[in-house]
């Protein structure tokens, strides 16, 4: 039925219906492979708090591209946010074990 004329996509051409689900791929699937590499490369923690940085970037490029700019608050809460993401990572003590290995795989240190 979903497909049919009793439904709502039967007034999309075909080429908005790929894209409309291209976009669907794009957004949804490429974002969770991402978190999940994220979280296999991190921490589950550091994963599930970077992914609050949305909401400081999107301050960032509501600024650049739209010049619209977040109320002394909201940038306070930002601010916030970006802190609360440095401390998880300075505080994860597995950071700095992690980073030596990849440091000795990429032979920069020995």
């Amino acid at each position: 039925f979903i497909l049919t004329k009793g439904s709502i996509f039967h007034h999309f051409s075909p080429r908005v219906f790929g894209l409309i689900c291209a976009e669907g791929i794009f957004d949804d699937v490429l974002s969770d492979y991402l978190w999940a590499r994220a979280v296999v490369l991190t921490t589950p923690t550091i994963a599930t708090v970077g992914l609050s940085l949305t909401i400081p970037l999107a301050f960032i490029s509501d600024a650049f591209f739209h010049n619209i700019f977040p109320t002394p608050l909201s940038t306070c809460g930002a601010l916030a946010v970006v802190s609360g993401f440095i401390l998880v990572n300075i505080g994860d003590g597995s950071c700095e074990t992690r980073c030596r290995y990849l440091l000795r795989k990429m032979k920069l240190v020995s």
